[in-house]
Protein backbone atom coordinates (compact mmCIF):
# COMPACT_ATOMS: atom_id res chain seq x y z
CA UNK A 1 0.00 0.00 0.00
CA UNK A 2 1.31 3.37 -0.97
CA UNK A 3 0.43 6.72 0.56
CA UNK A 4 1.59 10.26 -0.17
CA UNK A 5 3.05 12.37 2.59
CA UNK A 6 3.38 16.10 2.16
CA UNK A 7 4.39 19.18 4.05
CA UNK A 8 4.18 22.92 3.73
CA UNK A 9 7.52 24.72 3.84
CA UNK A 10 7.56 28.44 4.60
CA UNK A 11 10.67 30.18 3.30
CA UNK A 12 9.71 33.78 3.97
CA UNK A 13 12.67 34.52 6.19
CA UNK A 14 15.07 33.45 3.45
CA UNK A 15 13.47 35.25 0.50
CA UNK A 16 15.24 38.40 -0.65
CA UNK A 17 13.38 41.28 -2.28
CA UNK A 18 13.34 41.31 -6.07
CA UNK A 19 15.05 37.90 -6.47
CA UNK A 20 13.73 35.16 -8.78
CA UNK A 21 13.84 31.72 -7.15
CA UNK A 22 13.53 28.29 -8.87
CA UNK A 23 12.05 25.52 -6.68
CA UNK A 24 12.08 21.76 -7.29
CA UNK A 25 9.36 19.51 -5.80
CA UNK A 26 10.07 15.82 -5.04
CA UNK A 27 7.22 13.50 -4.10
CA UNK A 28 8.20 10.62 -1.79
CA UNK A 29 6.03 7.49 -1.64
CA UNK A 30 5.83 5.30 1.46
CA UNK A 31 5.27 1.53 1.16
CA UNK A 32 3.78 -0.91 3.64
CA UNK A 33 7.17 -1.36 5.23
CA UNK A 34 7.48 2.39 6.01
CA UNK A 35 10.17 2.78 3.38
CA UNK A 36 10.32 6.03 1.32
CA UNK A 37 10.70 5.83 -2.43
CA UNK A 38 11.11 8.69 -4.92
CA UNK A 39 8.33 8.93 -7.48
CA UNK A 40 9.99 8.67 -10.93
CA UNK A 41 7.45 11.08 -12.45
CA UNK A 42 8.98 13.90 -10.43
CA UNK A 43 10.66 16.36 -9.78
CA UNK A 44 8.34 19.19 -10.72
CA UNK A 45 10.03 22.52 -11.43
CA UNK A 46 8.47 25.92 -10.63
CA UNK A 47 9.70 29.51 -10.59
CA UNK A 48 8.75 31.78 -7.72
CA UNK A 49 9.25 35.52 -8.02
CA UNK A 50 9.54 37.72 -4.95
CA UNK A 51 7.22 40.53 -6.01
CA UNK A 52 8.26 42.77 -3.13
CA UNK A 53 11.03 45.20 -4.18
CA UNK A 54 12.69 47.36 -1.56
CA UNK A 55 12.72 51.11 -2.08
CA UNK A 56 15.83 53.25 -2.63
CA UNK A 57 17.22 55.26 0.31
CA UNK A 58 18.52 58.76 1.09
CA UNK A 59 17.11 60.83 -1.76
CA UNK A 60 18.75 64.27 -2.03
CA UNK A 61 17.97 67.22 -4.30
CA UNK A 62 20.63 69.79 -5.19
CA UNK A 63 18.97 72.82 -6.80
CA UNK A 64 21.51 74.56 -9.02
CA UNK A 65 19.38 77.21 -10.73
CA UNK A 66 15.91 77.95 -11.99
CA UNK A 67 15.93 75.06 -14.48
CA UNK A 68 18.68 72.74 -13.24
CA UNK A 69 18.58 70.25 -10.37
CA UNK A 70 20.53 67.10 -9.51
CA UNK A 71 18.86 64.13 -7.79
CA UNK A 72 20.88 61.43 -6.03
CA UNK A 73 19.92 58.39 -3.96
CA UNK A 74 21.27 55.14 -2.55
CA UNK A 75 20.11 51.74 -3.82
CA UNK A 76 18.11 49.37 -1.61
CA UNK A 77 20.13 47.92 1.25
CA UNK A 78 19.52 44.33 0.10
CA UNK A 79 17.60 42.49 -2.58
CA UNK A 80 17.95 42.82 -6.32
CA UNK A 81 16.78 45.44 -8.83
CA UNK A 82 17.34 46.15 -12.50
CA UNK A 83 16.90 49.91 -12.77
CA UNK A 84 15.31 52.96 -11.27
CA UNK A 85 12.35 55.03 -12.36
CA UNK A 86 12.26 58.73 -11.53
CA UNK A 87 8.94 60.54 -11.68
CA UNK A 88 8.79 64.34 -11.66
CA UNK A 89 5.52 66.17 -10.96
CA UNK A 90 4.82 69.88 -10.68
CA UNK A 91 3.04 70.81 -7.46
CA UNK A 92 0.04 73.15 -7.45
CA UNK A 93 0.63 76.73 -6.36
CA UNK A 94 -1.43 79.46 -4.75
CA UNK A 95 0.55 82.13 -6.57
CA UNK A 96 -2.08 83.89 -8.68
CA UNK A 97 0.60 85.72 -10.69
CA UNK A 98 2.57 82.64 -11.68
CA UNK A 99 0.78 81.62 -14.86
CA UNK A 100 -0.88 84.83 -15.97
CA UNK A 101 1.40 85.09 -19.03
CA UNK A 102 1.07 81.46 -20.17
CA UNK A 103 -1.45 79.64 -22.31
CA UNK A 104 -3.75 77.26 -20.39
CA UNK A 105 -2.95 74.29 -22.64
CA UNK A 106 0.76 74.91 -22.21
CA UNK A 107 0.29 74.92 -18.43
CA UNK A 108 -1.47 71.54 -18.52
CA UNK A 109 1.28 70.01 -20.66
CA UNK A 110 3.99 71.27 -18.34
CA UNK A 111 2.16 69.96 -15.26
CA UNK A 112 1.91 66.39 -16.59
CA UNK A 113 4.22 64.02 -14.63
CA UNK A 114 7.39 63.05 -16.45
CA UNK A 115 9.08 59.66 -15.96
CA UNK A 116 12.74 58.79 -16.54
CA UNK A 117 14.14 55.24 -16.55
CA UNK A 118 17.82 55.00 -15.63
CA UNK A 119 20.37 52.56 -14.22
CA UNK A 120 22.53 55.15 -12.47
CA UNK A 121 22.10 56.38 -8.93
CA UNK A 122 21.66 60.04 -9.91
CA UNK A 123 19.86 62.16 -12.45
CA UNK A 124 20.72 65.67 -13.63
CA UNK A 125 17.86 67.63 -15.18
CA UNK A 126 18.52 70.86 -17.07
CA UNK A 127 15.15 70.96 -18.78
CA UNK A 128 11.50 70.39 -17.81
CA UNK A 129 12.01 72.71 -14.82
CA UNK A 130 10.92 76.34 -14.59
CA UNK A 131 12.23 79.06 -12.26
CA UNK A 132 10.40 79.38 -8.96
CA UNK A 133 8.10 76.38 -9.43
CA UNK A 134 7.66 73.62 -6.84
CA UNK A 135 8.01 69.95 -7.75
CA UNK A 136 7.79 66.48 -6.27
CA UNK A 137 10.35 63.86 -7.28
CA UNK A 138 9.77 60.14 -6.64
CA UNK A 139 12.34 57.38 -7.18
CA UNK A 140 11.32 53.71 -7.55
CA UNK A 141 13.43 50.55 -7.75
CA UNK A 142 12.29 48.17 -10.52
CA UNK A 143 12.82 44.41 -10.75
CA UNK A 144 11.28 42.34 -13.59
CA UNK A 145 8.30 44.64 -13.88
CA UNK A 146 7.71 44.93 -10.15
CA UNK A 147 8.07 48.40 -8.65
CA UNK A 148 9.01 49.35 -5.13
CA UNK A 149 7.39 51.95 -2.93
CA UNK A 150 8.76 55.39 -3.83
CA UNK A 151 11.16 57.54 -1.92
CA UNK A 152 9.90 61.12 -2.23
CA UNK A 153 11.19 64.68 -1.93
CA UNK A 154 9.66 68.08 -2.65
CA UNK A 155 11.74 71.01 -3.86
CA UNK A 156 11.48 74.47 -5.42
CA UNK A 157 13.74 75.77 -8.16
CA UNK A 158 15.44 79.12 -7.80
CA UNK A 159 13.28 81.98 -9.07
CA UNK A 160 14.56 84.55 -11.51
CA UNK A 161 16.19 87.59 -9.89
CA UNK A 162 14.99 91.11 -10.73
CA UNK A 163 16.27 92.17 -14.13
CA UNK A 164 17.66 95.48 -12.89
CA UNK A 165 17.18 98.02 -10.14
CA UNK A 166 18.07 101.63 -9.52
CA UNK A 167 18.08 104.10 -6.66
CA UNK A 168 15.53 106.60 -7.93
CA UNK A 169 15.88 109.00 -5.01
CA UNK A 170 18.61 109.69 -2.52
CA UNK A 171 19.69 112.34 -0.08
CA UNK A 172 22.19 112.44 2.76
CA UNK A 173 20.42 109.79 4.84
CA UNK A 174 18.01 107.89 2.55
CA UNK A 175 18.06 105.61 -0.50
CA UNK A 176 14.78 104.70 -2.24
CA UNK A 177 14.86 101.73 -4.63
CA UNK A 178 13.01 100.64 -7.75
CA UNK A 179 13.51 97.37 -9.64
CA UNK A 180 12.16 95.62 -12.72
CA UNK A 181 10.08 92.53 -11.79
CA UNK A 182 11.28 89.30 -13.44
CA UNK A 183 9.29 86.61 -15.22
CA UNK A 184 8.38 83.35 -13.52
CA UNK A 185 6.95 82.25 -10.20
CA UNK A 186 7.83 83.88 -6.89
CA UNK A 187 6.07 85.17 -3.76
CA UNK A 188 8.30 87.80 -2.18
CA UNK A 189 11.13 90.24 -2.67
CA UNK A 190 13.86 90.59 -0.06
CA UNK A 191 15.88 93.80 -0.11
CA UNK A 192 18.99 94.13 2.04
CA UNK A 193 21.66 96.74 2.70
CA UNK A 194 25.27 96.47 3.90
CA UNK A 195 26.69 97.93 6.10
CA UNK A 196 23.55 97.37 8.11
CA UNK A 197 23.54 100.67 10.00
CA UNK A 198 19.94 101.42 9.01
CA UNK A 199 17.27 100.75 11.67
CA UNK A 200 15.76 98.32 9.13
CA UNK A 201 18.50 96.60 7.15
CA UNK A 202 16.22 94.01 5.48
CA UNK A 203 12.84 94.56 3.88
CA UNK A 204 10.34 91.91 2.76
CA UNK A 205 7.85 93.01 0.10
CA UNK A 206 5.14 90.76 -1.30
CA UNK A 207 4.84 90.49 -5.05
CA UNK A 208 1.29 91.77 -4.92
CA UNK A 209 2.17 94.82 -2.80
CA UNK A 210 4.98 95.84 -5.14
CA UNK A 211 3.01 95.21 -8.32
CA UNK A 212 0.10 97.30 -7.04
CA UNK A 213 2.42 100.14 -6.00
CA UNK A 214 1.40 100.03 -2.35
CA UNK A 215 4.97 100.18 -1.06
CA UNK A 216 8.07 102.18 -1.97
CA UNK A 217 11.04 100.24 -0.55
CA UNK A 218 13.85 102.29 0.91
CA UNK A 219 16.39 102.65 3.70
CA UNK A 220 16.56 105.60 6.07
CA UNK A 221 18.76 107.09 8.79
CA UNK A 222 21.89 106.21 6.83
CA UNK A 223 25.34 107.77 7.11
CA UNK A 224 26.00 110.66 4.69
CA UNK A 225 28.56 109.87 1.98
CA UNK A 226 28.84 106.18 2.85
CA UNK A 227 28.94 103.46 0.17
CA UNK A 228 26.26 100.79 0.59
CA UNK A 229 25.76 97.45 -1.15
CA UNK A 230 22.08 96.97 -1.86
CA UNK A 231 20.81 93.53 -2.87
CA UNK A 232 17.43 92.41 -4.20
CA UNK A 233 16.36 88.76 -4.40
CA UNK A 234 13.08 87.07 -5.25
CA UNK A 235 11.76 84.25 -3.05
CA UNK A 236 9.52 81.35 -4.05
CA UNK A 237 8.38 78.95 -1.32
CA UNK A 238 11.47 79.79 0.73
CA UNK A 239 13.88 79.32 -2.20
CA UNK A 240 15.84 82.51 -2.95
CA UNK A 241 17.15 83.65 -6.32
CA UNK A 242 20.68 84.75 -6.98
CA UNK A 243 21.06 88.28 -5.55
CA UNK A 244 21.21 91.33 -7.76
CA UNK A 245 23.72 93.63 -6.02
CA UNK A 246 24.64 97.24 -6.73
CA UNK A 247 26.68 99.82 -4.84
CA UNK A 248 25.15 103.21 -4.11
CA UNK A 249 26.24 106.11 -1.92
CA UNK A 250 24.25 108.57 0.04
CA UNK A 251 24.95 112.24 -0.64
CA UNK A 252 27.81 113.60 1.46
CA UNK A 253 27.15 116.62 3.65
CA UNK A 254 27.72 119.94 1.93
CA UNK A 255 30.29 122.47 3.19
CA UNK A 256 28.89 124.67 5.95
CA UNK A 257 29.82 128.02 4.40
CA UNK A 258 32.10 129.50 1.73
CA UNK A 259 34.10 132.73 1.87
CA UNK A 260 35.83 134.34 -1.14
CA UNK A 261 38.76 136.80 -0.98
CA UNK A 262 40.17 138.69 -3.94
CA UNK A 263 43.74 137.80 -4.86
CA UNK A 264 45.67 140.61 -6.57
CA UNK A 265 48.76 140.63 -8.77
CA UNK A 266 51.60 142.08 -6.71
CA UNK A 267 53.08 143.99 -9.69
CA UNK A 268 50.06 146.07 -10.63
CA UNK A 269 47.43 145.22 -7.97
CA UNK A 270 45.01 143.90 -10.59
CA UNK A 271 42.71 140.99 -9.64
CA UNK A 272 44.28 137.68 -10.63
CA UNK A 273 41.98 135.19 -8.91
CA UNK A 274 40.04 134.25 -5.83
CA UNK A 275 41.08 132.62 -2.57
CA UNK A 276 38.24 130.32 -1.60
CA UNK A 277 37.83 128.97 1.92
CA UNK A 278 35.09 126.83 3.47
CA UNK A 279 34.17 124.90 6.59
CA UNK A 280 34.26 121.14 6.05
CA UNK A 281 31.53 118.85 7.44
CA UNK A 282 32.48 117.19 10.74
CA UNK A 283 34.06 113.75 10.32
CA UNK A 284 31.72 112.21 12.85
CA UNK A 285 28.68 113.25 10.81
CA UNK A 286 29.56 111.42 7.58
CA UNK A 287 32.15 110.19 5.11
CA UNK A 288 33.81 111.99 2.21
CA UNK A 289 37.02 112.05 0.17
CA UNK A 290 37.51 115.74 -0.64
CA UNK A 291 36.02 118.80 -2.30
CA UNK A 292 35.45 120.08 -5.80
CA UNK A 293 35.69 123.87 -6.20
CA UNK A 294 34.33 125.60 -9.31
CA UNK A 295 34.59 129.13 -10.69
CA UNK A 296 32.01 130.11 -13.27
CA UNK A 297 30.56 133.20 -14.93
CA UNK A 298 28.17 133.98 -17.71
CA UNK A 299 29.67 133.23 -21.10
CA UNK A 300 32.41 130.96 -19.79
CA UNK A 301 32.62 127.81 -21.92
CA UNK A 302 33.74 125.55 -19.08
CA UNK A 303 33.95 126.32 -15.36
CA UNK A 304 37.36 126.37 -13.75
CA UNK A 305 37.63 123.40 -11.39
CA UNK A 306 40.04 122.25 -8.71
CA UNK A 307 39.96 119.25 -6.39
CA UNK A 308 41.10 119.48 -2.78
CA UNK A 309 41.64 116.19 -0.90
CA UNK A 310 40.20 115.77 2.54
CA UNK A 311 43.70 115.74 4.08
CA UNK A 312 44.47 119.26 2.80
CA UNK A 313 43.34 122.52 4.47
CA UNK A 314 39.88 123.60 3.23
CA UNK A 315 41.09 126.35 0.94
CA UNK A 316 42.22 126.80 -2.67
CA UNK A 317 43.41 129.62 -4.96
CA UNK A 318 41.49 129.92 -8.22
CA UNK A 319 43.70 131.93 -10.57
CA UNK A 320 42.31 133.50 -13.74
CA UNK A 321 44.39 136.17 -15.51
CA UNK A 322 41.37 137.11 -17.61
CA UNK A 323 39.12 138.29 -14.80
CA UNK A 324 36.89 141.09 -16.04
CA UNK A 325 35.90 144.04 -13.81
CA UNK A 326 32.14 144.37 -13.43
CA UNK A 327 31.50 140.68 -14.05
CA UNK A 328 29.79 138.53 -11.45
CA UNK A 329 31.48 135.20 -10.71
CA UNK A 330 29.98 132.26 -8.92
CA UNK A 331 32.13 130.11 -6.64
CA UNK A 332 30.72 126.65 -5.91
CA UNK A 333 32.08 124.11 -3.41
CA UNK A 334 30.82 120.51 -3.31
CA UNK A 335 31.83 117.69 -1.00
CA UNK A 336 32.90 114.54 -2.88
CA UNK A 337 32.41 110.92 -1.82
CA UNK A 338 33.45 108.44 -4.49
CA UNK A 339 31.70 109.77 -7.59
CA UNK A 340 28.82 111.33 -5.66
CA UNK A 341 28.70 115.06 -4.99
CA UNK A 342 26.95 116.91 -2.21
CA UNK A 343 24.50 119.73 -2.67
CA UNK A 344 26.39 122.88 -3.67
CA UNK A 345 27.39 125.68 -1.34
CA UNK A 346 27.77 128.85 -3.41
CA UNK A 347 29.06 132.39 -3.15
CA UNK A 348 28.68 135.08 -5.79
CA UNK A 349 31.42 137.73 -6.20
CA UNK A 350 31.29 140.82 -8.45
CA UNK A 351 34.50 142.55 -9.46
CA UNK A 352 34.15 146.28 -8.79
CA UNK A 353 34.73 148.61 -11.71
CA UNK A 354 37.65 150.99 -11.16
Amino acid sequence: MWCITHCILVLGIYIKAGVLYRLYYFYMLQDEHQQLHEDPSFPIQDDINSHYVKAPKNLTVDVKSGNHAIFAWDPPIDGQFEKFEVQLSQLPTNNVYQDEQRDHQQQEQQQQPKTFSIEDRSLSLSSFLEPGNSYQVQVFAVSRGDVSEPITANFTTKPNPPERFVVWFRNETALLIYWQPPNGAYDLYRVGIEPSDSPTSEILVSRQEYQNGRVQPGFYDLTPGRAYNISVVTISQGQASEPLVREYRTLPLQPVEVSVTMNEDESDSTPSGFLVEWIAPPNAAGEYDGFNVYLNRKGMNKPMQKYVPKEKPPMVLLEDPDLEPGMTYQVVVKTVSGKVYSRPTTQNVTLVLE
